[in-house]
């Protein structure tokens, strides 16, 4: 198909239903993030899109400065980045962005967008990996509880160490005041889980709930302990707390974290899609 005939530009509100149509096309567990926001009535977000004889072929979904992608095929995609790119320039706000999607989406999408020159932070491939079923004996060594406000003090500086991990800066030095107010939100809402081993505090995750699941999110291990033991023994005991839910579980891990992704696996996940990330700035 030729790229001259696609035209990429903001969508108006009219058009969700243009954007439900090309979500059709999503496989299951695809495009999750952006099927919740176009059900949202008063979603906070920002939509892009690529039209083609005026039906939408892809789609960039921004909020929180998360660009979520998708597409019917990559032709559109690359048009998409390269509109963007064109918009954009060389332009900087100075704050990281990231994007986000199918693996072969988001490599179409950087291939048109890339011209802006921005500096790539991170380029990370992810498995979205599923629990339904845990058979795996616990060890009682380990542990998983719901955060309390008592762990305030202990939450901030656990997110706080994954977010140079994720961001590269460090939030309690820059921005301490706004990383504690926001750990207090995710307490005060039953967000933060800890794990530990044999009473010690090993292990930091936040939730995030869907109809049919739960999603593991800002899974962090400080370095001493991102043992194979530790982590297995953790995240079992994590597993049964929140299967009990009778929601499926759902995590994004880095393919190149493999002692992380191994532990998953020894504990039954497995393996749905491969997704892609990249961090600019």
């Amino acid at each position: 198909m030729d790229q001259l005939q696609y035209q990429s530009t903001d969508v108006p509100a009219k058009d969700k239903v243009k954007i439900a149509e090309l979500l059709t096309h999503a496989q299951d567990y695809e495009a999750d993030e952006i099927k919740s926001a176009v059900q949202m009535p008063n979603e906070p977000g920002w939509w892009y899109g690529t039209y083609l004889n005026e039906k939408l072929d892809a789609i960039a979904y921004m909020n929180d400065r998360t660009v979520q992608l998708f597409a019917k095929d990559c032709t559109a995609m690359t048009h998409l980045g390269m509109s963007l790119s064109r918009s954009l320039g060389k332009r900087s706000s100075g704050e990281t962005h990231s994007a986000f999607g199918p693996e072969d989406i988001v490599s179409a999408f950087w291939q048109g967008f890339k011209s802006t020159g921005k500096a790539v932070l991170g380029d990370i491939r992810l498995n979205l990996l599923r629990l339904q079923k845990l058979d795996y004996k616990l060890n009682d060594a380990y542990g998983a509880r719901v955060a309390t406000a008592k762990d305030q003090a202990l939450v901030v500086e656990f997110l706080g160490e994954s977010l140079i991990e994720v961001v590269g800066v460090d939030m309690r030095r820059v921005a301490r005041e706004a990383l504690e107010k926001n750990c207090a939100e995710l307490i005060a809402n039953e967000r933060i889980i800890l794990g530990s081993q044999r009473g010690k505090p090993v292990f930091l995750m936040q939730r995030k709930d869907t109809d049919r699941a739960i999603f593991l999110e800002q899974l962090f291990f400080p370095i001493p302990m991102r043992r194979p033991r530790v982590m297995t023994g953790t995240l079992a005991q994590l597993s049964a707390m929140l299967l009990a839910e009778n929601k499926e579980l759902l995590v994004y891990v880095d393919v190149n974290k493999k002692d992380l992704h191994q532990a998953f696996i020894d504990l039954g996940y497995e393996k749905l899609r491969s997704c892609r990330l990249i961090r600019m700035r």
